[in-house]
Parts: structure tokens; C-alpha cells; sequence
């Protein structure tokens, strides 16, 4: 149950970030002419963060779905 709570905790901290990025590289064009790199490595970030979530959707087991292979080394990497 430790890996849940840190799956869950950490899917929390990237969803937050997430969520305030997305507004800014997905949702105005100026930013991403601006910073083009990092609107760049965010539309990577997008796209695997999304993989993710679905990935846990769709097995409706928590314990499950937080000891899939890699998942806690992604979230990591996507929050840094």
C-alpha cells in the first residue's frame, strides 16, 4: 500500500503542474513561439502523462494498476 500512496501522491504533483502547463503550451500560441523547446518537451510530457492515466483507468484496481512497471520512474521524470 506504500507504492499507491506514492503513486498517488506523486500523479498529484504532476497533474497539478500539468494542469497549469497546459494552459500555457496547449493554449496560447505566443508561449509556444516564445519557448518553443520547452512547448516541445511538453507536448511529450502531455502525451505520456495522459498514457498514464488512461493506462490506470483502465484497470479499476488500485494496487493494480500503482505496481505497473515504470509507472512511479515516469511520474518522477515528468515532474522534474
Amino acid at each position: 500500500l506504500s507504492n499507491v500512496s506514492d503513486v498517488l501522491t506523486m500523479q498529484g504533483e504532476v497533474q497539478r503542474r500539468w494542469a497549469y502547463l497546459e494552459t500555457l503550451f496547449i493554449g496560447s500560441e505566443e508561449v509556444k513561439k516564445e519557448l518553443p523547446e520547452d512547448a516541445e518537451r511538453f507536448v511529450g510530457i502531455d502525451a505520456k502523462f495522459k498514457t498514464c492515466l488512461a493506462g490506470i483507468g483502465e484497470v479499476k484496481n488500485a494496487v493494480v494498476a500503482s505496481n505497473r512497471a515504470g509507472l512511479l520512474d515516469d511520474l518522477n521524470d515528468m515532474s522534474d
